[in-house]
């Protein structure tokens, strides 16, 4: 069999998996900083002046609570499971919150997670894992983070599409 051969057969595989919907859908993540806009800037100092990036994570240094936002993009409908990662060395606790919104005015609260984090080792790293359900083709998700106090933030966001 030639090369080309082989692309063809190949292709076509690939034609017939995405036919009849045989592949796999992966989870999407992002790191915190690469996604994050804060919550209702206006209000108060700009905390765009002192949020920071470290190793891909959006952290807080600011001298004040800031509440962050993450836009997450939705494929199918249903449940849609999400794994925060917070920003390693914090000992801080504060909880995301996942939102469906309809684009109708219509909207569904996911099940919030909340940090508690008692370590204070600069390699360890703290996981939640909130859920929202999708209702409708083309909702979009917000998972939004309350509060996210100095010294902490978000490290990553893994969900399913």
């Amino acid at each position: 069999m030639t090369i080309i051969s082989s692309f063809r057969l190949l292709a076509i595989a690939a034609a017939i998996a995405l036919a009849t919907g045989s592949v796999s859908v992966q989870a999407r993540q992002t790191t915190g900083f690469a996604s994050f806009r804060v919550f209702n800037p206006s209000q108060g100092t700009n905390p765009y002046s002192c949020l920071v990036e470290r190793s891909g994570a959006v952290m807080n240094n600011c001298p004040f609570d800031v509440t962050l936002v993450f836009g997450l993009m939705s494929d199918n409908v249903g449940v849609h499971s999400i794994t925060v990662q917070s920003y390693w060395g914090s000992s801080a606790s504060f909880s995301c919150t996942p939102y469906a919104y309809a684009g109708t005015g219509q909207g569904m609260q996911g099940n919030a997670g909340t940090f508690y984090q008692t370590f204070y080792n600069i390699t360890s790293t703290s996981t939640i894992n909130p859920s929202v359900n999708v209702a409708a083709a083309g909702d979009s998700i917000q998972l939004i983070c309350w509060g996210v106090p100095p010294g902490a933030g978000i490290y990553t966001i893994n969900w399913s599409p």
